[in-house]
């Protein structure tokens, strides 16, 4: 009943439409369809706003994924490196370990026997010295006594049974120091401490060790044919010769020691300090003697001169080599540390390329299936994309070229006056993809202010340009001795002249408008404290 009631009040309500007048049917159809015209434009002004942030929200979570895959890439590399350095620190802990554990071993068992030697030895010659003390006092006393002679002549031939016990000793505790590789035994020469290979040449090239051992040879030439003193032939009482020979080789022996001493400390900066002392210390053992008589011939003083010489010309050669070897592995160090840098920027730059031409085909896709044509945004992102897949293919080939070409690289001019002063520059090389890597590793640590960097040029063959620049300036280097020190005393404008005339092309180097903070604040502080004190004084 009620659906049919429905129906009769549907049938009136068209009724009364159409018995209404044409003009307002027409208006309320035009009212209508104004209507849904208006809810058509909204509806697609609402549908293209939700398309504009679509694509915003789009383009931002494409950024997130190619950041988040090469923070992925680089926390492998990182994990690789880690697992390989702790690797290395491992097996290197252990053979440490067991190199430390062998040596104790070995001095453990070998102290106790050498410290006996060593006391047995002090305790020889203090009854030596004891029983020269007394035989000085029993030939005062024989020359105005004769009845004493007889007991003299038996406390002198205890005096030898001493001393000859004491060269025993000796040559037993020569013996151990075989074993403990300190000296090597020389017959009949230990007892004037003259060995064959002292300690200080076991780290000496073949070459010294050859002319050293030719001059030790001499030597030992001068001590058998008895020329390593002068005087005693002027002696011509038997006894008395006898006892000088013995106090002379105390005396050889005492000089010997001690020169062994002086050339294991020889350096550069004290070698004319130890010629001086070898002479003066022949003089200062002949003051001690009591016979002052005789005394260290002049050529076995100056074979030990010439063999100083050679110690520390060996020295002087061998820090050379360590010095040119060091700058070597720190060549080398660098130039893995650029080869990494290559690998690294190429790899990055392909995923770029990559992750740049996904997104760009996506661009082409989305375009193609529009059916309302390209949209401004649309043209601004595609254009977008096209530049950065761009820049990623220069990156990848300027990494490529850079790890390809083994001679190109930067060449740097720097300076720090808040740690060197005014005028004095360094010129330095690195392969480094970004040179301003190594010259924040150069005023790290090493220097107490950052440097300020004046000019970093490019070059196709960078060592060669880096030579002749040094060459150019050698007579203005800071140090003169060490020519792979690379700081010249030198005025900015010649440099920028030198590079100029060098690499053929004009090159300006930074004068001013450097940024140091540290710098700036220590010299605010310290000409603060110095006012300070002034006002104080005043």
């Amino acid at each position: 009943m009620e659906q049919l009631l429905n129906e009769s009040s549907r049938w009136a309500l068209i009724d009364g439409y159409l018995q209404l007048p044409i003009t307002d049917l027409l208006a309320t159809v035009a009212g209508l369809i104004t209507f849904l015209l208006v809810c058509y434009f909204v509806t697609r002004y609402r549908i293209r706003r939700f398309r504009h942030r679509y694509n915003r929200v789009y383009r931002s979570l494409e950024e997130l994924n190619s950041e988040f895959v090469e923070q992925q890439f680089q926390l492998v590399e990182w994990q690789d490196e880690t697992a390989r350095q702790r690797h290395r620190a491992k097996n290197d802990l252990q053979q440490l370990t067991a190199e430390v554990s062998t040596v104790s071993q070995r001095a453990a068992e070998m102290r106790p026997v050498y410290e006996a030697l060593q006391r047995r030895q002090a305790d020889l010659q203090d009854n030596v010295v004891q029983l020269e003390a007394r035989h000085s006092d029993i030939v005062s006393v024989l020359d105005n006594t004769g009845p004493l002679h007889e007991h003299f002549a038996n406390l002198n031939w205890k005096v030898v049974e001493k001393s000859d016990e004491l060269v025993r000793v000796e040559r037993q505790l020569q013996n151990l120091r075989l074993e403990l590789d300190l000296y090597d035994r020389q017959n009949n020469l230990v007892a004037y401490a003259h060995y064959a290979e002292p300690e200080y040449l076991h780290q000496s090239s073949d070459r010294f060790k050859i002319e050293v051992k030719r001059e030790r040879d001499f030597q030992k030439a001068l001590i058998s044919e008895k020329k390593e003193l002068t005087g005693l032939d002027a002696l011509k009482d038997a006894s008395e010769r006898t006892q000088a020979s013995r106090h002379g080789k105390l005396l050889i022996r005492a000089f010997n020691l001690e020169c062994d001493k002086l050339f294991a400390t020889v350096r550069h900066s004290n070698y004319a300090k130890t010629v001086e002392r070898v002479g003066k210390l022949a003089h200062d053992l002949e003051k001690l003697m009591n016979d002052q008589r005789f005394g260290v011939s002049l050529e076995y003083v100056e074979s030990k001169l010439r063999e100083c010489t050679l110690i520390y010309q060996d020295k002087y050669k061998a820090k050379e080599e360590a010095d040119e070897q060091r700058q070597q592995r720190e060549q080398l160090r660098e130039e893995r540390k650029a080869q990494r840098e290559y690998k690294a920027a190429l790899k990055k730059a392909q995923d770029e390329e990559k992750a740049y031409q996904q997104m760009l085909e996506k661009a082409r896709r989305e375009i193609s299936e529009a059916t309302g044509g390209q949209t401004l945004e649309q043209q601004e992102r595609f254009r977008y994309l096209e530049e950065m897949l761009e820049g990623a293919r220069q990156n990848e080939q300027r990494a490529m070229s850079m790890a390809q070409q083994t001679r190109c690289g930067f060449i740097y001019v720097i300076s720090n006056e808040g740690s060197f002063g005014k005028g004095i520059y360094k010129i330095g090389l690195t392969r480094r993809l970004e040179p301003m890597d190594r010259v924040k590793e150069l005023g790290d640590a090493s220097v107490p202010f950052s440097f300020d960097v004046h000019g970093i040029i490019y070059s196709e063959d960078a060592p060669k340009l880096e030579n002749e620049l040094h060459r150019h300036f050698d007579g203005k280097r800071v140090n003169v001795v060490n020519n792979r020190k690379e700081f010249f005393r030198v005025e900015l404008n010649q440099i920028e002249v030198a590079i100029n005339e060098l690499m053929g092309e004009p090159v300006a180097l930074k004068r001013e408008g450097f940024e140091d903070d540290d710098y700036s604040e220590a010299m605010r502080l310290r000409n603060s404290v110095i006012e300070g004190v002034v006002e104080t004084v005043v």
